[in-house]
């Protein structure tokens, strides 16, 4: 519920300044949920690395205090005081520290703050978890950690680097399995997240094929368990359409178009989904020649991006002609007339001086 609050500033500070200075763990509830906040207003916190250092050390510094909080935090207080039982704190302070070391693991590595990440995997990895969707959420940072921990290596798009980045996103789509026999929504979207975050620096790279199949799945289970991520669903259909059409499959491009359509209900992609769909849409048509101009000019300069090397330049240059000429007629036969009198003046002169040496 603190999460929730102070993310959300449903609660005034000034009310928390009592609780907090007496509470180590609603002091780092706070701070956590501050940079958050920050985040989402596309805030980039400054000095980020300093204050989740900060926050791990006071994390680690008061591990005993936070037994006796995780037992009146949230909690209203009772009518009558009695002893709280040793084996009840032990049981509660852990699975607090549990959560506020995900929580601050989670940021960290939303922050690219990998030191203080691998801090905190280290110390989580100590637990032993017999909740399934905890431990799956954690194989989730894991995995996070060891793409992020190649650092600046990823934008070299090495062989070595691309294959450790695959086999990461090969593992997670084994944790999405599981997460989806635990039928646990939450789990679910968490594994999704990562996996979407793993694979988006191969789309830009020409290796979408190598992450094709993981995309699919993401997709297909989102969808099954209508998640609310529908920003997370609409981006996926829209990078999924992306390679299917480099592989011409487009009717299943367009399939996927129509979903991201479906799903962009603030119509930030309204305008390039639309006309993404129309143009391939107009490949789809094999005997039928389009009726307005500018779809017959889209088609042909389509037809010119996909030639082979083998084609060759007159044939690519006939294609963006006619396009030319299907767009705006008159004044692009100017442009072609007056290339062909520069041309023929070109050619006279050449003629010109070979008489003239002769």
């Amino acid at each position: 519920m603190t999460f929730f609050q102070v993310r959300h500033k449903l609660v005034d500070p000034v009310d928390l300044e009592d609780n907090i200075e007496d509470s180590v763990n609603l002091m780092i509830i706070y701070k956590i949920q501050t940079i958050k906040a920050e985040l989402d207003a596309n805030e980039i916190p400054e000095d980020a690395g300093a204050e989740l250092t900060h926050i791990y050390g006071f994390l680690k510094e008061n591990r005993k205090k936070l037994s006796a909080n995780e037992n009146v935090m949230d909690q209203p207080a009772p009518k009558r005081q009695r002893p709280l039982r040793k084996n009840r704190q032990a049981k509660g302070a852990p699975a607090l520290r549990f959560s506020l070391l995900m929580e601050l693991a989670r940021l960290s590595l939303r922050l690219s703050c990998v030191p203080v990440a691998f801090s905190c995997l280290s110390d989580l990895q100590k637990f032993k978890i017999k909740d399934q969707g905890k431990q799956i959420e954690l194989e989730c940072l894991e995995c996070d950690y060891e793409v992020q921990k190649l650092g600046d290596k990823i934008a070299t798009y090495s062989k070595s680097v691309v294959e450790a980045q695959l086999k990461v996103i090969q593992k997670l789509d084994l944790i999405l399995i599981r997460a989806i026999r635990l039928k646990d929504s939450n789990v679910i979207q968490a594994v999704c997240t990562t996996q979407w975050n793993l694979c988006l620096p191969l789309l830009q790279h020409n290796l979408q094929q190598h992450v094709r199949k993981s995309l699919l799945a993401i997709a297909e289970i989102l969808e099954k368990t209508d998640s609310m991520l529908v920003l997370l669903r609409c981006q996926i259909h829209m990078e999924i359409a992306h390679i299917e059409e480099k592989g011409d499959r487009f009717e299943a491009a367009m399939e996927h178009l129509q979903k991201a359509i479906y799903l962009d209900n603030n119509g930030q992609y309204s305008e390039y989904l639309k006309m993404t769909f129309h143009r391939l849409n107009l490949n789809t048509i094999l005997y039928k020649s389009p009726e307005r101009a500018e779809d017959q000019a889209s088609l042909m300069v389509e037809q010119a991006k996909k030639g082979t090397p083998k084609d060759s330049v007159r044939k690519k240059r006939s294609l963006l002609v006619n396009a030319g000429l299907a767009l705006a007629p008159e004044a692009f036969q100017i442009v072609l007339d007056s290339e062909n009198e520069a041309k023929g003046s070109h050619n006279k002169q050449e003629k010109s001086l070979k008489i003239t040496e002769t």
